[in-house]
């Protein structure tokens, strides 16, 4: 309700709808969805540009973070210092899986992982998904399924991947991970490219309510833009409203 109420400060509308704990706001942009009501209660607007931020990083990161990793290993190793390229050879060292196919077994654990979090009480949920975790990882490591290196990578993108204040928006970009995931195993860096500009494309086309979805990054409005990070309209409205009663007599 909070974030209804947002909403509705911005002129937007919500429909509420009988029989329903939810309502639909309209119309709504994809950084929308990047700014819950409670980082209004931020005291400082540094804060809240680092907050905001951090969660569009964590989203560059949870989307190609499977994907660069696979596409560095298996068709671009010339690309990584050689420091590192000698500790992934390491690692990979007797792991009878290409590189694809154990980001896709692993990306398929972790999600198999957070559904059952998620439809078990709280505590039992929390304890399944990381004893769960620690578990399955270790022992595949140990067994010489998958690499130490593809559990890091794995970990932090369902770290990144939680920072998205809207879990429907979590559960869409998951099945993009897989997409992107897919064409990086066939295409290496170019697919990567290639699966990144076809999302982007397809975001750039979507509109509600007659609205860019994309808006205010498509078409850029560097003012709305920066409003966002930095919060310059509750700013300049204070202000107007004291030049207002200023000139009141």
């Amino acid at each position: 309700m909070d974030h209804a109420a947002m909403a509705l400060g911005q002129g937007k509308l919500v429909l509420f709808i009988d029989n329903s704990a939810f309502c639909n706001i309209m119309p709504i942009s994809l950084l929308s969805f990047y700014q819950p009501s409670d980082d209004n209660d931020q005291a400082s607007t540094w804060n809240i540009f680092f907050i905001r931020f951090l969660r569009l990083a964590s989203l560059v990161i949870s989307i190609i973070m499977p994907s660069l990793y696979v596409a560095l290993v298996a068709f671009h190793p010339e690309l990584i210092p050689t420091t590192l390229a000698m500790t992934i050879v390491e690692s990979r060292n007797n792991i009878p899986l290409p590189a694809a196919l154990e980001a896709i077994l692993m990306m398929f654990a972790l999600d198999i992982l957070v559904e059952a979090s998620i439809r078990l009480p709280n505590i039992i949920g929390q304890t399944v998904g990381i004893v769960g975790g620690l578990v399955i990882g270790q022992a595949a490591v140990d067994a010489g399924i998958v690499s130490s290196i593809m559990v890091i990578v794995i970990a932090l993108t369902a770290i990144a991947s939680f920072t998205v204040p809207s879990w429907e928006l979590a559960s869409s970009w998951r099945l993009v991970r897989y997409c992107i995931l897919i064409v990086s195993s066939f295409m290496g860096l170019y697919g990567m490219t290639l699966g990144l500009c076809v999302v982007l494309l397809h975001l750039c086309s979507i509109e509600s309510f007659s609205k860019p979805y994309l808006t205010p990054l498509a078409p850029l409005n560097i003012r709305k833009l920066l409003d966002i990070f930095f919060r310059f309209s509750s700013r300049n409205s204070q202000v107007e409203r004291s030049k207002h009663s200023e000139s009141k007599p």
